[in-house]
């Protein structure tokens, strides 16, 4: 985990970008939100795909590492935002961010996840400010069943990991946000052309 990068990434993202999120999505439908969520991952898709056709990433070295500049951190007040108006965890945004500063899939993968703790935390406390939501909104058993099956997989994917080089760790993770990316389009598309 890139320690630095996680105290930095999580003031731009959760304090900043997620409180602006949640404010604009109090202002559109959970339509706009959704066609927003899945054209956004189609295109870090693409981005992913191509950083691992370039083979941009090398491995992780202390000196290869970038500081957050100026252009990173309005780069990350951007993932905030999304992360807060579409309700997404952020870490599909994160990672290729990550790799961008030069963190290999091995420290970036960690080091979004410790955003998105902290991320996700924040991002509820400003959409019930923004949005009147209220702890009785919050279905728990689905908050509690999800999480167990997302630490289970985040358990399992440890272990592939291992068995995978960072390439195709980023052609994995580039294919898996191109088939939830097109799902969600599709799926969208079709309620709404259903509804008209």
């Amino acid at each position: 985990v890139n320690w630095r990068h996680v105290g930095l990434l999580t003031v731009f993202t959760s304090i900043l970008g997620t409180a602006l999120g949640c404010f604009l999505a109090s202002l559109v439908s959970s339509e706009v939100q959704l066609l927003s969520f899945g054209l956004v991952v189609v295109a870090v898709s693409a981005y992913m795909f191509q950083q691992s056709a370039s083979g941009a990433t090398k491995a992780n070295k202390p000196d290869a590492v970038a500081p957050l500049g100026v252009v990173a951190a309005l780069l990350a007040v951007g993932v905030g935002a999304m992360t807060g108006f579409m309700g997404a965890g952020g870490g599909f945004l994160l990672v290729p961010l990550l790799v961008h500063l030069g963190n290999d899939m091995h420290t970036a993968a960690p080091t979004s996840l410790a955003v998105i703790g902290m991320s996700s935390c924040s991002g509820l406390c400003w959409y019930a400010y923004w949005n009147d939501y209220t702890a009785a909104d919050i279905d728990v058993p689905l908050v509690l069943g999800l999480s167990f099956i997302g630490s289970v997989g985040i358990l399992l994917s440890g272990y592939v990991a291992d068995l995978l080089s960072n390439v195709q760790r980023q052609r994995l993770f580039a294919g898996l946000l191109l088939l939830i990316g097109s799902g969600v389009i599709g799926g969208t598309a079709t309620g709404f052309l259903r509804a008209t």
